[in-house]
């Protein structure tokens, strides 16, 4: 017989090793837990390496206790600084699993995350209608359960979609549920969140006041959390808006800040996005040669990431950044590369805005057929997906062709269409440059009051969002109109409006060979101050307007303003046929359809083959073309 001591009692074995494996579970949950806190921690501070580390080795210690409920949590909250970090492939993974999860426990709150995270992924993927579908589902769950801090997530990447294909109010419908839900959460990192969205979607509306206002509380906001890699993505935004409004300084102030934080968080595409910034401003103040060199360093982190939706960006401001220059065979490569890109990925939102581009090349060098042609592709492409902006420019780019041609009826058909569709989304500065063209149309027209009615309303749009461009061209327009009425003192006043207005822009602009590039693309106000200036001398010649007509010639002449216009406007396809124009159609329509057929999944290796010979033949006859152009010019 046992000492009593030492009896063994039936059972107490089991229960005290249960009891030890309910006190490790508990440490092992304790452990996932503290680790998944810290990471956020740092995640919500921008310290996004760090966080991963942490929800990784949380995520281990789940998997070795096999406790499903913390392994789904863990995946959602790594997937988060894994996306910040473009990790697209292992956050789509990550929430795939999760959603394998959380529905074998029927859990909806890990449902709606997961739903969320690959949600996230094709938005940043941006492949719009599955993310909108995998938001939408998320939305639903989130509000039945119902779950404030995820309905608020899921509405702002929902008004990100919304945004992005062009549905404005409900965009800033769903943002302003996130911020006063975030509000009232007190979720500083996500409320900042919702205030760089308004920004943005004020920015797309050319509301340019209210988007500075609210893109300034969000990088305060980010700043006092602190996120560094969110105040520099907003430094980004803040400095395209300025240079929107003409503030140069201020625009790449802002650009160079953006671009030396991303460096420093070394995420790679928050650097190719600086640099593609960076080449927008100096593609706005006519410093080509560093426009370009700076899309060719954003270029080469895109292809690095394989991110083609970015690379076929770049393709597309490269294509409008030589037609500016007037060099129209790079411009048609470049689009043509896009347009290759863009059908790759589906992109058929991309590949309208692509057509409606090589419409506006051709425009530029007076091949109205051909610019129609294209304009009549895009329009056809943007009716099947219901893409009202891209149909809007368009109409009106349509309108500006027809102008040139004295098709007046017709031009004022597609510009009022144009006008229609801005003012339905609200995009103010739109719908001012649609107004210009529109006067322009009436003045051709002799149609005066008319032409000055549309002028005072961009006017007042332009100074109202303030939008610089279309004020000085809305000011030199009203001078036009007081020059027909022979009010030269009044054309006068409005001419040197624009010119003031200009000459702002102008000394914004810190090198001096940018201020005469930049001034070189707008003479026309100079020119048209000069002949009013000599019209009032001729009618009171004592009183030195001569003087001051030669004063302004030479102004606006200065720093070898002449050559860089000629330069700029140098095009090897002037004084060409129609037939030698219609042969170079041609051979692009072949060259585009043999890569459309290229890219198209049906060709097997021999038929892929022979068109990669096709298309090397159409690619040698149309350098061949070309070549005889600049002969012949």
């Amino acid at each position: 017989m046992l000492p009593p001591c030492r009896r063994r009692i039936p059972g107490l074995t089991s229960l005290f090793v249960l009891f030890l494996c309910y006190v490790c579970v508990a440490q092992d949950t304790q452990g996932i837990d503290s680790l998944n806190i810290q990471g956020s921690g740092l995640y919500e501070r921008g310290e996004h390496a760090l966080a991963i580390e942490l929800h990784r080795q949380a995520l281990q210690l789940a998997r070795t206790t096999n406790n499903k409920e913390r392994i789904a949590e863990t995946l959602g909250l790594l997937a988060q600084p894994e996306l910040q970090m473009d990790r697209f492939d292992s956050v789509r993974a990550h929430g795939e699993e999760m959603l394998a999860l959380a529905r074998t426990l029927r859990h909806k709150a890990h449902e709606a995350t997961a739903l969320r995270t690959l949600g996230d992924v094709c938005s940043r993927r941006h492949e719009s209608v599955e993310a909108m579908k995998f938001y939408k589902e998320a939305l639903v769950l989130a509000e039945s359960i119902p779950d404030s801090a995820q309905i608020a997530i899921i509405a702002g990447n929902l008004g990100n979609i919304y945004g992005d294909v062009g549905e404005y109010d409900e965009a800033l419908r769903l943002y302003l549920r996130s911020l006063t839900i975030n509000r009232i959460l007190r979720v500083s990192s996500r409320a900042a969140s919702s205030l760089q969205n308004i920004g943005i979607l004020h920015t797309q509306r050319g509301s340019l006041p209210m988007a500075l206002a609210y893109l300034d509380s969000a990088r305060i906001e980010f700043a006092r959390i602190p996120d560094t890699t969110n105040v520099g993505r907003v430094l980004g935004i803040l400095g395209s808006v300025y240079d929107g409004q003409g503030l140069f300084d201020k625009g790449i102030e802002h650009l160079l800040q953006s671009l030396a934080i991303a460096e420093k968080t070394r995420i790679p595409s928050d650097i190719a996005y600086a640099f593609g910034n960076i080449g927008i401003h100096y593609w706005s103040v006519g410093e080509y040669s560093k426009s370009i060199h700076y899309f060719q360093r954003a270029n080469t982190i895109f292809e690095q990431q394989e991110d083609k939706y970015s690379i076929s960006i770049t393709y597309t401001n490269l294509a409008s950044l030589y037609t500016s220059l007037g060099d129209y065979t790079q411009a048609l490569s470049y689009i043509h590369r896009a347009i290759v890109l863009k059908k790759e990925l589906h992109e058929l939102p991309g590949i309208a805005l692509s057509l409606s581009t090589i419409g506006a090349i051709y425009a530029e060098q007076d091949s109205f057929l051909q610019a129609k042609e294209y304009y009549r592709q895009t329009l056809q492409l943007c009716a099947q997906l219901g893409d009202t902006l891209t149909t809007a420019l368009t109409h009106v780019s349509l309108g500006e062709v027809l102008l040139r041609e004295k098709t007046y009826s017709t031009a004022e058909e597609h510009i009022h269409i144009g006008l229609r569709l801005f003012r339905a989304r609200d995009a103010k500065s739109q719908i001012a440059g649609a107004l210009n063209t529109l006067s322009a149309l009436k003045l051709a027209q002799g149609k005066a009051e008319e032409a000055f009615k549309y002028y005072q309303q961009a006017l007042s749009l332009g100074k109202e969002i303030g939008h610089s461009e279309s004020a000085w061209k809305a000011y030199a327009g009203l001078g036009s109109v007081y020059e027909r009425k022979k009010d030269f003192r009044a054309a006068r006043q409005h001419y040197e409006e624009a010119i003031g207005i200009l000459e702002t822009v102008r000394e914004q602009i810190g090198s001096s060979d940018q201020r005469a590039s930049y001034l070189a693309r707008q003479l026309s106000p100079y020119e048209s101050l000069v002949r009013v200036l000599a019209a009032l001398h001729r009618t009171k010649p004592d009183q030195g307007h001569d003087r001051e007509a030669f004063l302004m010639a030479e102004r606006s002449k200065s720093r070898s303003l002449v050559e860089l216009l000629a330069e700029s406007k140098a095009d090897v396809r002037r004084g060409l046929t129609e037939e030698q124009k219609s042969k170079e159609f041609l051979l692009l329509k072949e060259i585009s359809d043999l890569q459309s057929e290229l890219v198209s999944g049906k060709l097997d290796a021999a038929a892929k083959a022979k068109m990669v010979e096709k298309l090397s033949l159409a690619e040698e006859d149309f350098g061949t073309l070309q070549a005889e152009f600049r002969r012949a010019n």
